[in-house]
């Protein structure tokens, strides 16, 4: 029923099968009906059902079965992962659905990007020493994105799915030489000068 585009807020419907297809789970709920009814009194029972944590989110549910570009919202350095298996993910992780992902993986993983979020994110602590940046959604998608040619395209998704692969084997000398390459690159694509890359290096790996 979550695909039904008719059906907003608390639906009878809706209960009515839960009721039929998991009939041992809503009578061992309806136990707690009063006390779950009193949750949240401006939705349960308006937007969703007394039986439901939250309406899911039924504009955009289906794209979380494409492949994603997952990342987290809080540590000292960004993580990610490209899913192409359909994973859920819990509140403290984002997705990122859309073409050319290992391209967006390579830049956003990379050490221009690195310090913009320690430069300019909020952060747990001084993300100079120590401290964790929060990636958070409203400003991740901020993030530019630079142009690049096929060739600097390919060779970025190419180095991400590298990159990826020795780090499941942990091998981390590898990651260098490829990390070493990818932030090469992502230099080129956002034009930064010999000063300026210095500045980054310095900051980002002291």
């Amino acid at each position: 029923l979550h695909e039904e585009n008719n059906i907003s807020g608390a639906s009878k419907k809706a209960e009515s099968e839960f009721k039929i297809k998991f009939p041992s789970v809503y009578n061992h709920l309806k136990n707690f009906k009063k006390k779950l009814n009193e949750r949240n009194v401006a939705e349960t029972g308006i937007r969703y059902e007394w039986y439901a944590l939250q309406r899911c989110a039924a504009t955009y549910r289906s794209e979380l079965d494409l492949p994603k570009l997952i990342y987290n919202e809080t540590s000292k350095k960004l993580h990610s992962y490209i899913d192409k298996g359909k994973l859920f993910t819990n509140k403290t992780l984002f997705a990122i659905v859309g073409d050319d992902l290992e391209f967006i993986q390579a830049v956003l993983m990379s050490n221009v990007l690195d310090y913009k979020y320690r430069s300019e994110f909020p952060s747990h602590g001084d993300p100079w020493q120590g401290g964790r940046p929060q990636f958070r959604g409203d400003l991740m998608k901020k993030i530019h994105i630079p142009a690049a040619s096929p060739a600097n395209k390919s060779r970025l998704s190419e180095l991400a799915l590298a990159c990826a692969d020795a780090a499941m084997k942990n091998d981390v000398g590898t990651v260098v030489i490829l990390e070493t390459e990818i932030n090469q690159i992502v230099y080129r694509l956002f034009d930064l000068t010999a000063k300026e890359i210095a500045v980054i290096e310095a900051a980002v790996n002291p």
